[in-house]
C-alpha cells in the first residue's frame, strides 16, 4: 500500500502480481480495489494544480492541506475495499 501511495498503482500492481496465485479471490478483489483508487501523492498534486489554474489563492489553500486530502482519500479507498469485501 505504501508503494501505491508513494509511486502509483502500476508499480504497486507489478509488486502485487506475483502474490495473486497465493491469495484467495476475495483478497485479490479487495486489494485490487484499494490499489486502483486515487489515494496517492500525484493525485493530490493534480488536484492542487487544477484548483490553482482557476484561482492562485485557492490553489495555495489546497496545497496547505494536501496531507489531509491524502488521508481522506486513503480512508475512502479503505472504505471502498471494505464495501467490496461484503459482496465477494
Amino acid at each position: 500500500m505504501a508503494t501505491k501511495i508513494l509511486a502509483n498503482e502500476f508499480v504497486a500492481m507489478l509488486g502485487f502480481a506475483p502474490l495473486i496465485d497465493t491469495l484467495t479471490a476475495k483478497t485479490v478483489g479487495i486489494v485490487s480495489v484499494f490499489l486502483i483508487s486515487f489515494a496517492r501523492f500525484s493525485s493530490v498534486g493534480i488536484i492542487q494544480g487544477t484548483v490553482q489554474s482557476f484561482s492562485q489563492e485557492q490553489g495555495t489553500k489546497v496545497a496547505s492541506f494536501g496531507l489531509k486530502i491524502l488521508l481522506v482519500a486513503t480512508v475512502a479507498s479503505v472504505l471502498s475495499a471494505t464495501i467490496v469485501s461484503l459482496f465477494l
